[in-house]
């Protein structure tokens, strides 16, 4: 891979072996490619004849004689170019930056076979082709034929990697894998990577002018690659990393890298993306966003989208799922809980209150905007607000409901199942199963209103007393009302009986660094089997707020009533 920045373009060239793993012969491949920018070369080590192609779409079919025989390996050798032309009709080409150049793999290389993605996917385009209104649906959990391909990518599974990468001699370039060899050569810089552990076949290229900020800890070598004026957040990233790996290898197994590196990107795009031991990170996110550290109402994002991106390190790049609904969850959904649940760890109670909120809001504006239908977790393909925001709140409320040791317990033994296996791939249903394995009885409905149903809650505080005894505490007394429906993928709901366990909860007030702020001194689970109930209780503080569910850990539509000011 040659960059050149300062010109707006690149140069590639590559090669793939692929082996047929199939137990059938392969007489022809379907190879998808960018239309605006064809490959140069193209090459193919077994005899083969080009039938058909598609120049608007990128798509060529290729028709091999003889076929390619189980078990056979055969070589692609390919190279292209891409760089600014004139100007586009709409949008402006931001493949290579003057500085930060991030690229990922899938756009510039060849991929194969028949991507859904591809589809057309909106209604009224759909009707004017003659196509039925929706696509069709990924394969069930549970389809044999889908666990055998990986939802990040069909094609392939877990590949060796090298790559070489040269750019302006000013820069630094960055890919997964640990770097074998740094030079200069006809005024440019040359890094060469090489990964020493199979990897997923999806990876990415990042350029630019970087300070390094640089540790090693506990025998990994950290690092921040960060644009010199953009060093606000450094000490919390870096800190996230090591708490990351710190907490997630007690609970997932260990870290399989010896260093990690996050390396900024513009704002051009607002998202982090984790490859193995490489993360790519936007500087909205993290390198220019205000956070105060002081402030416990201010949600301390860059160590969270830190923690995120760790958690792929183990979902998916050690345990994947397969081409099939549900195993978004199994990436976004289980590292969002790791996420959660070190966030719980390392910044407290009130940090956790609000970022519950945070995601139980985020999920519920998007289910407000589903243009079509809303799937339970089991059957998500690809709903952020649903395999992010939902699972991370209701993942954390599982964990918190069962116990986190049974809990953590069983992704750990989920891990280690499918831990770099392919073929068949994880299922989110075996995952359900082996969480099921370490619930009691009595919240055996928790895990399948989580996974099968949607659950909705409307749950309120009607009313709260206190009164100071003679010893200086203080009884409080508190009704709530609760109610819960179920609702089916288009919103239609049914009253669902009520036997749950939740939360109820006293507030009180509390110095924090000259600021007054709100914090829990009594949270207590409890079964509801009415829809009102009251609750008295002796505590010591002087209370200013009771109700239910005041950690915000499940899904209420307006949660604002949860709870309510206490009167003397």
């Amino acid at each position: 891979m040659h960059l050149f920045p300062k010109e707006s373009r690149l140069e590639f060239s590559g090669s793939y072996i692929l082996k047929n793993k199939t137990e059938n012969s392969i007489d022809t491949i379907h190879s998808n490619f960018n239309a605006r920018f064809p490959y140069e070369q193209y090459s193919w080590s077994a005899d083969n004849k080009l039938v058909k192609r598609d120049s608007i779409y990128g798509w060529d079919t290729y028709v091999f004689d003889p076929p390619i025989l189980p078990g056979d390996e055969i070589t692609l050798n390919f190279s292209g170019n891409r760089g600014r032309r004139g100007f586009t009709n709409s949008g402006v080409d931001m493949t290579v930056l003057d500085n930060g150049t991030m690229i990922f793999s899938s756009q510039l290389f060849p991929t194969f076979g028949y991507s859904s993605d591809r589809e057309l996917s909106q209604k009224r385009t759909r009707k004017k082709y003659g196509l039925k209104e929706d696509k069709d649906p990924m394969r069930p959990y549970n389809d044999s034929e889908g666990l055998q391909y990986g939802i990040l990518g069909d094609d392939a599974d877990w590949v060796d990697y090298e790559m070489i990468v040269s750019t302006d001699v000013d820069q630094i370039a960055i890919t997964p894998g640990y770097l074998i060899k740094e030079y200069e050569e006809n005024n440019r810089k040359f890094f060469h990577y090489k990964m020493d552990k199979p990897i997923h076949n999806l990876f990415a290229f990042v350029s630019g002018r970087y300070q390094v900020m640089q540790e090693i800890w506990n025998g990994i070598k950290l690092e921040i690659f960060y644009h010199p004026k953009h060093s606000y957040n450094l000490a919390t990233m870096m800190d996230g990393m090591k708490k990351s790996i710190e907490y997630y290898s007690e609970l997932y197994g260990p870290y399989p890298y010896k260093q990690c590196r996050i390396i900024e990107f513009p704002r051009y795009s607002s998202f982090a993306v984790s490859f193995p031991n490489t993360i790519p990170f936007s500087e909205s996110i993290g390198f220019v966003m205000d956070v105060d550290p002081n402030d416990p109402e201010d949600l301390d994002m860059p160590f969270w989208v830190t923690a995120h991106e760790m958690g792929h390190q183990w979902w998916p790049h050690q345990t994947a799922g397969g081409n099939v609904q549900g195993s978004a969850f199994l990436s976004e959904g289980l590292s969002e809980y790791s996420a959660v649940s070190l966030l719980a760890k390392e910044k407290g109670e009130k940090q956790l209150r609000k970022f519950l909120k945070y995601e139980l809001d985020k999920y519920l504006m998007g289910r407000a905007m589903e243009s079509r239908h809303e799937p339970s977790i089991m059957k998500t393909e690809g709903q952020q607000y649903i395999h992010y925001n939902k699972a991370g709140l209701m993942m954390y409320t599982l964990s918190d409901f069962i116990g986190k040791d049974k809990f953590n317990k069983a992704l750990k033994a989920f891990m280690d199942m499918y831990r770099y296996q392919s073929s068949p791939y994880a299922d989110i249903g075996t995952f359900v199963n082996m969480i099921k394995e370490e619930t009691p009885e009595d919240l055996q409905y928790l895990v399948d209103d989580t996974f099968s149903k949607i659950t909705l809650y409307e749950n309120k505080a009607k009313s709260a007393t206190a009164k100071q005894n003679d010893d200086g505490t203080y009884e409080v007394t508190f009704t709530v009302e609760a109610k819960k429906v179920f609702s089916d993928s288009l919103g239609n709901q049914t009253n669902a009986k009520l036997n749950d366990w939740l939360e109820v909860g006293i507030l009180s007030e509390s110095d924090l660094n000259g600021e007054k702020i709100e914090i829990p001194i009594l949270i207590e689970k409890v079964l509801i089997t009415d829809s009102l109930t009251t609750f008295t209780y002796n505590i010591d503080q002087k209370p200013t707020k009771a109700g239910i569910d005041p950690m915000n850990k499940f899904v209420d539509r307006i949660v604002d009533d949860n709870l309510i000011k206490v009167e003397f």
